[in-house]
């Protein structure tokens, strides 16, 4: 059987009624004839098109700079990203969910392709990726007071912080905006300076009743998986006991 094509206005109006109404998604699909994935990735489809509209009314000036929309990401739950890229950088300005908060990664392209984001830092893995706070704490001396105030998912909050982001890179990063890429050298030694003032550490999660060399081996097979310089430690949580024992 032939899969069935909705019309653009097929989509708008089951991603309406889906936002507009308090029942799940499975069932909106059913009464509709659509599958609920399909419905669910129309949802993200519409997010990603509203933020890349709502981005590009405080970022649109970077089209001036030579860079273009090319990502416009709503696949996971907790972001949905737009990002610009020029020949040798990338701006991508994300609404997170996880943080509260919009955030503005600055990246250093490699082989002329989005880097990897790094999980750890440290000396054997190069970063390439930063935040507009780092760029801001750069060359703001009053960078963490003002930082403090912008988060929130409030239309009205996001507003304000595209606002703002968009006048920290105006003002503070304007030799990047202009191919001098530099100050993400700058941000580069900063980074892990940070870094090392914080412990960074993978956590292994094991049952109480875990001998203490599985514990041993789980943490030494972690290890290998892991850049040198990470920590490996072991927590123990309590299991719960089976029905009837």
């Amino acid at each position: 059987m032939p899969r069935r094509r909705y019309s653009p206005e097929e989509k708008e109006r089951a991603v309406r009624e889906l936002i507009d109404s308090p029942r799940p998604a499975a069932a909106v699909a059913r009464d509709r004839g659509i599958d609920p994935s399909t419905l669910r990735r129309w949802v993200r489809e519409a997010a990603g098109k509203q933020w890349a509209e709502q981005v590009e009314r405080h970022f649109g000036f970077l089209a001036r700079h030579g860079f273009t929309v090319t990502d416009i990401d709503a696949s996971t739950w907790w972001e949905v990203r737009v990002t610009y890229r020029s020949p040798q950088s990338a701006v991508a300005v994300i609404r997170s969910v996880e943080m509260q908060r919009v955030e503005v990664q600055l990246m250093r392209l490699v082989d002329g392709e989005l880097p990897e984001y790094p999980i750890f830092v440290v000396d054997s893995v190069p970063v390439n990726t930063f935040y507009a706070d780092d760029l801001l704490g750069l060359r703001f001396d009053g960078a963490g007071e003002v930082l403090a105030t912008q988060h929130g998912l409030e239309p009205q909050e996001v507003e304000a912080q595209l606002a703002f982001w968009s006048e920290v890179l105006r003002d503070y990063g304007g030799d990047l905006l202009a191919g001098d890429l530099s100050v993400l050298d700058e941000l580069e030694q900063m980074v892990p300076d940070r870094a090392r003032q914080h412990r960074q550490e993978v956590v292994l999660w094991l049952p109480e009743s875990v001998s203490a060399d599985e514990e041993a081996h789980a943490i030494d097979n972690t290890r290998t998986t892991v850049p040198k310089g990470v920590a490996v430690v072991a927590r123990r949580y309590r299991q719960a006991p089976r029905p009837g024992s």
